[in-house]
């Protein structure tokens, strides 16, 4: 079950670096390419690579064609021995912490409803003990989560279920997109953020005109500070606004947001990345180096399966995102123990008839099919 989730380009002429869309079978591709050639630090480590990469395949294919009733079984394990795959090859880990031993997870709540199903690590790791969420997030240079957080919070940092969720100010903080504004010519990075929800506070105007005050300036400030980010950054004034679809002119940058509607019924604001350059510091005849390439890369991360820019939200009194693999662990584990200990009340949850839940869990279970082979390839081949 595809879900597509429509860019949108101010100008003509795409970004000026291209990302790419990386389909489930060609992650699955490179991954297996990978395995002739580990990234491995140390040869002890390369048949553990090996074994766990071809177990999360196969159990990621055998997912394809489960049903709901079993799947999130399928797809907690293949992602689990990813994560073997992942601290096998990470530089970052001692060859006394790559191998792993328990899952370093816990749920609580399976008797209740799906969406308030809560997760949380196992806190500290012991000298001999090596908890998987907590080494593959180490790996990853990624927070763990030390603090219960439930389903429904971490629904919200999937991008693709962003079409099924109430994207609103009373919601947990979901994932945001981030373009490039591509002013051809500026010699400053204007990045575009969109999703933010639709409800900030309105005025009105002249002849009832609704648009947006003070107040919901300082409240966008406040929203984008649960984005680690997306802090520290002044905000870009551009004339005519984005949403009139015709070429800007001018672009002035200040400390005040402009908030404008967006194409997809939310909130977009513009911001400055870093201070304007001369034009000599621009790579033009190597467009893969532009500073502002750099510059967006520093405030967002690459979505393989979605080709996107996602600026995640801080939670569980972390200072920094999850890595979306952390997130999807999380998820699929939660929905696996409930799949596994409560099976009466996981059919109860996937009952299309019944369940306002159950297309969430059937994107959700569809989507980590490519999402997560697309996130462990580019977290694999950056050691590679």
């Amino acid at each position: 079950m595809g879900v597509s989730i429509s860019r949108w380009y101010p100008f003509d002429g795409g970004q000026p670096e291209n990302l790419e869309v990386v389909t489930k079978r060609d992650a699955w591709i490179e991954l297996r390419a990978l395995r002739a050639n580990p990234p491995c630090p140390t040869s002890a480590r390369t048949d553990s690579f090996r074994s766990a990469l071809e177990q999360s395949e196969q159990l990621f294919r055998a997912a394809e064609g489960a049903g709901y009733e079993s799947k999130p079984l399928l797809l907690f394990y293949g992602l689990s021995q990813a994560g073997r795959a992942i601290t096998a090859a990470s530089q970052k880990l001692s060859n006394n912490e790559w191998a792993l031993s328990g899952h370093g997870i816990r749920a609580t709540g399976l008797g209740g409803p799906v969406e308030n199903i809560a997760v949380s690590d196992h806190g500290s790791m012991a000298p001999d003990r090596n908890p998987s969420l907590l080494r593959v997030a180490q790996a990853l240079d990624s927070p763990s989560i030390p603090a219960k957080v439930t389903m429904q919070q971490l629904w919200y940092l999937i991008p693709e279920l962003r079409g099924q969720l109430q994207i609103s100010r009373l919601a947990p903080y979901p994932a945001l997109f981030i373009e490039d504004a591509n002013f051809t010519g500026k010699t400053s990075t204007t990045a575009l953020v969109w999703g933010l929800p639709h409800d900030f506070t309105h005025t009105k105007g002249w002849a009832g005109h609704r648009g947006y005050g003070a107040e919901a300036e300082r409240e966008v400030i406040e929203y984008l500070s649960h984005y680690p980010s997306l802090k520290c950054h002044r905000f870009a004034a551009i004339e005519p606004p984005l949403s009139s679809g015709r070429e800007s002119h001018s672009i002035s940058w200040g400390d005040k947001p402009r908030i404008e509607k967006a194409h997809d019924g939310g909130v977009q604001i513009a911001m400055e990345l870093e201070e304007r350059l001369p034009v000599e510091g621009f790579g033009f005849n190597h467009p893969s180096e532009f500073p502002r390439n750099v510059a967006l890369r520093k405030i967002s991360f690459t979505y393989p399966s979605l080709g996107m820019r996602v600026a995640f939200p801080a939670i569980t009194g972390n200072i920094k995102p999850l890595h979306p693999i952390i997130a999807w662990w999380a998820i699929l584990y939660g929905l696996s123990m409930l799949a596994r200990y409560e099976p009466s009340a996981w059919n109860k949850a996937i009952n299309i008839n019944e369940s306002r839940h159950a297309v969430i869990l059937e994107i959700l279970l569809d989507e980590a099919i490519s999402a997560c082979p697309s996130l462990i390839r580019q977290s694999l081949c950056a050691s590679a």
